[in-house]
C-alpha cells in the first residue's frame, strides 16, 4: 500500500528553516521504510530457498576433504576424476596430503613405467605422510629398474606393503631385492594369492630358509594368503612383536601352535587350518605340560573343514572378546601332511626343555 509522499514547496516560496527540517525528516523516514520492506522481503526469500541457494562453494573445505577421504577407499586413484570436476575440488584434493597415501599399482593393465610415474606423483602429493603400497602381480615389477621401492629408495616412509602373485616365491624375490631404507618403517606386510590361481597342492611347504622377515624391524601386522606350510617358524619372523596375524596355509593345528607360542603380543588372529587330525594330536599333546598363553588376544578366527579341538584345548586367552569359527570345504585339499606331526612335537619338546633349563 503506497503512502503519500511529503509535499514539496513551490518555487519562489520562502519556507522557514524549521519546516524544511521537518520535511527532510519525513523523507528520511520514508526511505527507511522502503529499505526495511525490501530487506525483509530478501530475508524471507533467503530463508525459504536456502537449500537451493546454497552452492558447493558454501561447503567448508574440511567437509569436502572428509567426503573425498571416503572416495579414496584404499586407492588414491579414485580421486583422479573428482580432481577434474572443478578448480575448487582440484585445489582441495591436491592440497590435502592424506588423500594421496594409498597407492595401487599393476591392476589396470598399465605398463610398469606408467605405474612408476603415478607412484612418483603420489609421493610428491603426499609430501611427508606415511604411504601404503599395494602391488598387483608383483612379478611384473621384479626387475630393479621397475621395482618401485628400489627406484624410490629415498622415499623411506612406507607404512604398509601388500603384494599379490601366483606363487609366494615371487613375493619373496620381490622383498629380497628391497634396500633396508625402504622397509625399516613398514608395519603391515601382506602376501596375497591372485584370485582363483592355485598353482601348488594344498599344504606344500616352502623351501627352507626362503622366507625371512626378520629385517622388517617395525612389523606389526602379517598376512600370508598362500597354501604353503611354513618351515623354520622361529627364524621366519619376529613373532613376538606382531599384534595382527592372518595365515591361510591350512597346516595342521599342532604346527600353528608351534607358531602361536611365539606371538605373545597378538591382539587379532585369523588362521585357516587342517583340524582333521586334532583328535590324534590332542592325545599326543598330553605329554606337553605347558599350554600356549596369548595374554593380549581379543579376536580369534578359525577356518577349517571340521570343528577344531586342539587349539581350544592348548590355548589360554584371558583377554579374548570374540571367537569365530567358519566351515570351509576345499575340493582341492590334499590331506597328506602326516609326515610333519612328529617334527612338530619334537620342536615343542625342544622348546619346553630349553625353557625348563632356563628357569632352573
Amino acid at each position: 500500500m503506497s503512502r503519500r509522499k511529503p509535499a514539496r514547496p513551490h518555487r519562489g516560496v520562502q519556507i522557514p528553516v524549521q519546516e524544511q527540517l521537518r520535511l527532510l525528516d519525513e523523507e528520511q523516514a520514508e526511505a527507511n521504510r522502503v529499505f526495511e520492506e525490501r530487506r525483509s522481503l530478501l530475508l524471507r526469500q533467503h530463508t525459504n530457498f536456502l537449500p537451493i541457494a546454497t552452492g558447493i562453494r558454501d561447503v567448508p573445505p574440511e567437509i569436502l576433504v572428509e567426503t573425498f577421504s571416503y572416495l579414496v577407499d584404499g586407492d588414491s586413484r579414485n580421486l583422479i576424476f573428482p580432481s577434474h570436476v572443478c578448480r575448487l575440488w582440484r585445489d582441495i584434493i591436491l592440497r590435502d596430503a592424506t588423500l594421496w597415501t594409498c597407492i595401487h599399482l599393476g591392476d589396470r593393465d598399465k605398463p610398469a613405467a606408467v605405474a612408476l610415474r603415478f607412484l612418483k606423483t603420489c609421493i610428491q602429493r603426499a609430501r611427508e605422510r606415511s604411504l601404503s603400497l599395494f602391488i598387483n602381480d608383483c612379478k611384473k615389477f621384479l626387475s630393479s629398474s621397475m621395482n618401485p621401492l628400489v627406484a624410490l629408495a629415498h622415499a623411506s616412509r612406507w607404512e604398509s606393503l601388500a603384494l599379490t602373485a601366483e606363487q609366494i616365491e615371487d613375493c619373496i624375490v620381490f622383498i629380497d631385492g628391497l634396500p633396508p631404507s625402504s622397509i625399516q618403517t613398514i608395519k603391515g606386510l601382506s602376501f596375497l594369492r591372485l584370485d582363483g590361481r592355485i598353482h601348488r597342492p594344498f599344504g606344500e611347504a616352502l623351501p627352507q630358509k626362503n622366507l625371512n622377515l626378520q629385517r622388517f624391524a617395525a612389523l606389526k601386522a602379517l598376512t600370508i594368503n598362500f597354501s604353503n606350510r611354513l618351515l623354520n617358524t622361529k627364524e621366519t619372523c619376529s613373532w613376538k612383536q606382531l599384534t595382527d596375524l592372518k595365515l591361510t596355509s591350512g597346516m595342521r593345528s599342532i604346527r600353528f601352535i608351534a607358531i602361536l607360542r611365539y606371538c605373545v603380543s597378538l591382539e587379532s588372529c585369523s588362521i585357516s587350518l587342517n583340524s582333521n587330525f586334532d583328535k590324534d594330536d590332542l592325545e599326543k599333546s598330553g605329554r606337553l605340560a605347558t599350554k600356549t598363553c596369548l595374554p593380549n588376544l581379543k579376536k580369534l578366527e578359525l577356518v577349517a573343514e571340521t570343528v577344531p579341538s586342539l587349539l581350544p584345548a592348548r590355548l589360554i586367552c584371558p583377554a579374548l572378546q570374540e571367537a569365530t569359527f567358519f566351515y570351509k570345504f576345499n575340493s582341492d585339499y590334499v590331506a597328506s601332511i602326516n609326515d610333519d606331526s612328529d617334527d612338530d612335537f619334537d620342536d615343542l619338546d625342544d622348546d619346553l626343555d630349553i625353557k625348563a633349563k632356563l628357569e632352573n
